[in-house]
């Protein structure tokens, strides 16, 4: 897994520097949280930012690749527990944040001159991750993997060099490090505002 995310990185940076295409940028937010949790409580969903650069690679007429790099916080949230110095205390809500570098590689089908289908891939790699944005250094809580990976699937609409994109990021890796007891899958869903910048 970790050669393949690698090799995504290798590739996806070739494609942003080498290959001639639509550069953009985008910025947005998660609607995020797990799936086949084993928690106690119910996880939720919370929102993240997320922000982005690719570049819109035409394959023919309808179809593109689009590699792209985000820098995108996913995470959820759990009512009556949050953690401070250590401790848990009851009637609050607890945010647990992942901040990753999301590797999205995806095809692009155009179905009308303003509406499009995408479908592709999720690989991502932590940066750092909290609790109510408090570092987890020093809290006793299971490990958590160095990586996620995941398919995509959303639309897009266009107006001009303005558009507006929804994506769903359905994680298949357990999040955390040899725990079969506790399994925690990405859920992520993913609205952002893109510019279409100069052809490079």
């Amino acid at each position: 897994m970790k050669q393949a995310l690698l090799f995504s990185l290798f590739f996806i940076g070739l494609s942003l520097t080498e290959m001639s295409g639509q550069v953009y940028v985008s910025v947005g937010g998660n609607f995020s949280s797990v799936a086949k949790s084993t928690l106690s409580s119910e996880p939720l969903y919370q929102t993240n930012p997320a922000f982005g650069v690719g570049k819109n690679l035409r394959l023919t007429e309808k179809i593109s690749f689009n590699p792209e790099v985000q820098y995108s916080v996913k995470g959820f949230k759990i009512k009556g527990a949050y953690i401070f110095d250590g401790n848990f205390l009851p009637n609050a809500n607890s945010n647990y944040r992942v901040h990753y570098i999301d590797l999205i590689p995806h095809i692009e089908l155009q179905t009308s001159q303003a509406t499009s289908l995408l479908a592709g891939l999720n690989a991502s790699l932590k940066l750092i991750e909290t609790i109510n944005d408090k570092s987890l250094e020093n809290l006793d809580l299971p490990a958590t993997k160095n990586y996620d990976f995941g398919y995509l699937l959303g639309g897009k609409i266009s107006y001009n060099n303005i558009w507006l994109r929804l994506l769903v990021n359905i994680g298949v890796i357990n999040m955390f490090e040899n725990s079969p007891e506790l399994i925690h899958e990405n859920r992520t869903i993913q609205l952002s505002l893109g510019l279409n910048l100069s052809q490079i």
